[in-house]
């Protein structure tokens, strides 16, 4: 309202201006005087204009946004399928992850060096709200840091979520609270007079970590989504140097505030709604806390039918094996979605090696192996235990592709089948969107006009 005062009275001023400018022509040549007028009166509308454009500030349109940051990242980086959607979802979540009782974490695991972890990394920093960049976190720098305010962990540290040190035991500590809104860790300080007084630090908010290692603790794996970084390829991307990143980040990151300001009672409003089944039931527990908040996001951007195949994917076996240990059953759902991917009738285990190094299971046990003939021996032995003998040619084994996948399916668990099959059409797009209202009582400062060192600077 004050603003559209303002208008009024610069108006009014203007145009008093402009009247006086008026009765000055009458001394001047008729031409002369007839375009300074116009000057004068095309200055006050282009000031009038202006600010009616801050009142009506456009929209963001959140399809266009999730477009727009998967392909910041997917035309920079060799991705697994469906990864540069899930880090565009992401992405868009630090910014309202305040909205949501939980936070899926990411890890970036790959089986050598080398495979991009580190830029996807750096990446990340430079779009998600206010970025705690690092390779050395203690837990005290971690606790702070999200004490403050909303802020986003990337941790490029590998081996801390195995390490046995104290300092890597007391950050697992914080990643397996954090996760969920209300997470604390609780400690004694020391205050005036030699006195100790217990503080308990809030540690909720989206993390990332990378490392090469796989993560032995089943608990804290249950709380990451885990993508694996495949092998570089003759593949021609992006560059990441920080100068070319600097031409667009700014942008996107200043959409993604206006997206968090504008759909943020949309989003509260859907995850507020959810029904006791889930708006996806095929997830539970804490599948769903990891992927429920992320489709959320999914279905305001039009993505949902998309991304839901990506999650399936994703998320096969730590959902439908929940409560057993039998890492076979696993290998051998990841075995059959590799044959599933072949044409040929008959098949080696050494031709599909490459395809297993990059599955989850099968890469961290082929990554220990010595040789190519002991990974080729181990596949063989794995494959024989469902198929039976193989047929011997030329002094190679041979394997019947189709009777080997009906043994697979004939021996794994009924409830064992998230179908990743559903992820190979991911390039298919959904067509529900959602925008309301814009409520300027609640709003995000920039990750440049928060003060972190303040704590009065805290967002939400």
């Amino acid at each position: 309202m004050n603003n559209l005062l303002n208008i009024k009275k610069e108006t009014n001023t203007d145009s008093a201006i402009s009247n006086a400018s008026l009765q000055e022509q009458q001394n001047k040549p008729p031409l002369q005087g007839l375009q300074e007028l116009q000057k004068a009166q095309g200055e006050v509308t282009t000031q009038i204009e202006a600010k009616g454009s801050e009142l009506n500030k456009a929209r963001v349109d959140a399809v266009v946004l999730v477009q727009e940051l998967a392909e910041y990242f997917g035309s920079r980086l060799v991705l697994p399928a469906g990864a540069d959607l899930l880090l565009a979802l992401f992405t868009m979540n630090t910014y309202t992850f305040k909205l949501f009782e939980t936070v899926p974490y990411l890890y970036f695991t790959s089986l050598v060096n080398g495979c991009g972890k580190t830029v996807l990394q750096e990446l990340l920093k430079e779009v998600c709200l206010n970025p705690r960049y690092g390779v050395s976190f203690t837990e005290a720098s971690m606790a702070r840091a999200s004490a403050r305010g909303p802020v986003t962990i990337i941790c490029d540290e590998s081996g801390v979520l195995n390490g046995k040190s104290e300092r890597a035991q007391r950050v697992v500590n914080i990643a397996l609270v954090g996760y969920r809104k209300g997470g604390k860790i609780y400690r004694c300080e020391e205050r005036r007079g030699k006195r100790f007084e217990e503080q308990a630090l809030d540690v909720f908010c989206p993390k990332t970590f990378a490392g090469v290692e796989a993560m032995q603790d089943p608990a804290l794996a249950d709380r990451f989504i885990i993508i694996r970084m495949p092998m570089k390829k003759n593949v021609v991307v992006k560059t990441s140097r920080m100068r070319a990143i600097n031409r667009v980040a700014p942008v996107l990151r200043k959409k993604l505030i206006d997206y968090a300001n504008q759909n943020k009672e949309t989003l509260r409003r859907s995850y507020d709604d959810e029904p006791d089944e889930g708006y996806w039931p095929e997830f539970e527990n804490r599948e769903a806390d990891l992927w429920g908040v992320l489709l959320i996001h999914s279905r305001l951007c039009g993505v949902e039918d998309r991304f839901l195949k990506i999650a399936r994917e994703y998320s096969r076996g730590k959902l439908n094996l929940k409560g057993t240990n039998d890492t076979r059953v696993l290998r051998a759902i990841e075995l059959k979605e590799v044959l599933e991917e072949r044409s040929e009738i008959e098949i080696q285990p050494s031709e599909i090696m490459y395809d297993l190094t990059l599955r989850e299971l099968w890469g961290d046990d082929l990554s220990n192996m010595k040789s190519d003939k002991s990974r080729s021996r181990s596949i063989g032995v794995f494959m024989t235990s469902f198929h039976g003998p193989p047929s011997r040619k030329g002094g190679g084994s041979f394997y019947k592709r189709e009777r080997l996948i009906k043994s697979i399916e004939d021996h794994i668990p009924n409830s064992s089948a998230i179908l990743a099959s559903d992820a190979k059409d991911i390039e298919k797009k959904g067509t529900f969107t959602i925008n309301e209202p814009f409520d300027s009582k609640w709003s995000f400062k920039s990750p440049e006009e928060m003060d972190l060192e303040d704590d009065d600077s805290i967002l939400i």
